[in-house]
């Protein structure tokens, strides 16, 4: 659980870092995290899943 809590507050910094010098309304800055954490909360996560192996795909 303190796994997710981490994603999503790095989740968010990103959003914000991307929102905030683009001069967006407050009602976009304000939505973004709770659009971010929605997506987060619906991802499902595979227990024994190899991301090296998506790095690989993506990296040759």
């Amino acid at each position: 659980m303190q796994d997710f809590f981490f994603l999503l507050l790095f989740h968010i910094k990103i959003v914000f870092s991307v929102l905030v010098p683009l001069n967006t309304s407050t009602l976009s800055a304000t939505s973004a995290p709770l659009l971010s954490a929605g997506i987060l909360l619906k991802d499902n996560h595979v227990a024994e899943f190899d991301y090296k192996q998506v790095h690989k795909k993506f990296y040759k």
